[in-house]
């Protein structure tokens, strides 16, 4: 949902690391009191239904943005059945199995879930020739926290989760902006809308912005004295203004105009060691509490702008996609670090090319991870994911979110026994620099690393 996006803004430096080997939502947070905290689970299942057959307070989370109609939304019902909750020693066997409510919550109490060992949310998914599907989502004891999890499966017998219904929002093709012309070596207008939303036009009238009509929210226009190839740089100034400043150009020009303004504005290099770029780099701002695009990042060692003083700006941050340099093979990078008014730069781990495969040797439970690359002290949370095509017969998926450890045991399935064929299946391993005390970090880590649909 729209509000997680405001996580990377929360003064954080967390660097994701994913790599590939085989063949191919929320998290602890230093709960310290009392000693066998206990934490709720909530269960839901969502299901693509037309938008006004959904009951008054029941939850919408957003629109099916695969619906050509643009009448349908994903609405979420509290799912109660199709799914068991396991707790596993350290070794993955299940020592216990257990169900939600009538409510599709389930109250873990930490004390009965043995030391060392983790919490599941197993689901079993189809029967053939006797076997079935096992997705499985996985969580150390020490990282559990109250949860909002969805399973796979829907049935007509759940009731809708009450809750907040996202607001139909429809992108009007004719909403624009204008602002004045106050440098004449400006070369591009960059409009932002909410949720990171960016459009842009060469001259500072009919400004296109991915707004619906009348718009609702601000809308930030930062101007560059370089454009070419779609690349835009050198941000010399900017502006904010309310909804009221949009309008229809369809109708005409609009009745207000933005003054942008290079009050304060300072510029400061950006670095990134042993870290190639990707194109969805860049600085979000937060105004209002809604998430905007300042400025796109392209390589190590550009300059960057950012105000030193009073703005509408009320937070900063560095939402950096990239790949790590070739002397350290198949990582890539999920960075997100504050904007820092004297240069930033951002120094990842001693990284190596990135291997791992599951065996049972030296194991302490049937089958273990593998992995090397990495250096396990370096980071403070692991992800370890894990498609199985169960030797070509059915799907067995897990992932485990636990403490860096290259040897992470596998959790044991209620239903069926896993036949790992390295040579076919994917492995993923993600590792993160945090703090685990701090729960938004642990959060921003379990959202982007999550695979709703495994």
């Amino acid at each position: 949902m729209k509000k997680i996006q405001m996580l990377p803004l929360a003064a954080m430096i967390s660097g994701l690391l994913v790599g590939c080997g085989g063949g191919s939502s929320s998290g602890g947070g230093g709960n310290s009191t009392p000693s066998t905290p206990k934490y709720t689970w909530q269960i839901l299942s969502l299901n693509s239904v037309e938008r006004s057959s959904v009951g008054n307070g029941c939850s919408i989370i957003a629109q099916d943005k695969f619906d050509a109609t643009g009448t349908k939304v994903i609405a979420a019902y509290k799912a109660t059945a199709n799914f068991n909750i396991l707790f596993h020693d350290k070794n993955g066997v299940i020592t216990k199995r257990n169900q939600a409510d009538a409510n599709g919550r389930f109250v873990i109490n930490s004390a009965d879930v043995p030391n060392g060992g983790y919490v599941s949310l197993e689901e079993i998914d189809g029967s053939i020739q006797g076997t079935q599907d096992v997705y499985m989502f996985t969580v150390a004891k020490d990282l559990l926290s109250n949860m909002t999890l969805n399973v796979r499966q829907h049935s007509s017998t759940y009731s809708c989760y009450k809750g907040e219904q996202s607001p139909q929002v429809a992108v009007n093709p004719n909403a624009a902006v204008k602002v004045d012309q106050v440098d004449a070596n400006t070369r591009y207008y960059q409009s932002s809308y909410i949720d990171n939303s960016t459009n842009g036009k060469t001259v500072g009238a009919g400004i296109p912005v991915n707004s619906e009509l009348p718009s609702s929210n601000n809308v930030l226009v930062t101007l560059f004295d370089a454009y070419s190839g779609g690349e835009t740089r050198d941000l010399s100034r900017y502006v904010v203004m309310d909804s009221s400043y949009v309008y229809n150009s369809a109708q005409g020009n609009g009745s207000k105009s933005g003054v942008p303004t290079d009050q304060n504005l300072l510029k400061f290099g950006f670095t990134a060691t042993g870290l190639t770029l990707n194109s969805g780099s860049k600085i979000d701002v937060e105004i209002d509490n809604e998430i905007y695009t300042w400025q796109p990042i392209y390589e190590s060692g550009q300059t960057y702008s950012v105000v030193d003083g009073s703005s509408d700006i009320d937070k900063w941050s560095f939402d950096i996609e990239a790949t790590t340099d070739t002397n350290s093979g198949n990582w890539s990078a999920k960075i997100y670090a504050p904007v820092d008014k004297n240069g930033t730069s951002v120094v990842l781990p001693t990284l190596n090319p990135f291997t791992a495969s599951i065996t049972t040797s030296g194991c302490s439970a049937d089958y273990c991870l593998s992995a090397d690359g990495y250096s396990a002290s370096d980071f403070q949370l692991q992800r370890t994911h894990l498609r199985s095509s169960n030797n070509n017969t059915r799907n067995f998926y897990q992932t485990i979110f636990a403490s860096p450890n290259k040897d992470q045991v596998l959790m044991k399935s209620t239903d069926e026994v896993l036949n790992i064929d390295n040579s076919k299946d994917r492995l993923e391993v993600s590792l993160a620099q945090l703090d685990t005390r701090k729960a938004s970090q642990v959060k921003q880590f379990f959202a982007h690393n999550i695979n709703l649909s495994f």
